[in-house]
């Protein structure tokens, strides 16, 4: 359903790891970060971590899914972005789906401004400091 609103493929490396993080032990409100506590640079800005990842219910009560960010039309947040996790002072970790690379960029929802992580969520993965 996520992928028929955007038009466009979610990374196949972005869909396992949700779907290692979505196992009976997870509530499937909130994925908690456990093992991604370390932190990440972007775009020389600064660094941060991840608070919790979103999953990818389409229950549209579940207020922590990547679909419910999407519907609520999140204001100055690029068409095509996709909030998939927040840090702890809710800045919007998202893959960047205009271009269909699925980059990881940082949304700062205060200023609107979008901040390049990395160009891939694998790369990512590799990046966060333990």
């Amino acid at each position: 359903m996520i992928e028929e609103l955007l038009g466009a493929k979610l990374p196949s490396g972005y869909l396992k790891f949700i779907q290692g993080l979505s196992g009976p032990e997870q509530s499937g409100e909130r994925f908690e970060s456990e093992g991604f506590e370390g932190s990440f640079e972007f775009e020389g800005e600064g660094e941060t971590c991840i608070d919790s990842f979103f999953s990818l219910s389409d229950d549209s009560g579940d207020a922590n899914s990547v679909l419910s960010y999407l519907k609520a039309r999140i204001p100055g947040l690029p068409e095509k972005v996709i909030p998939i996790a927040r840090d702890p002072g809710d800045w919007l970790i998202c893959l960047d789906m205009r271009d269909h690379s699925g980059a990881v960029v940082i949304f700062d929802p205060d200023s609107g401004r979008v901040y390049s992580v990395t160009e891939s969520f694998e790369k990512f993965l590799s990046i966060i400091k333990k």
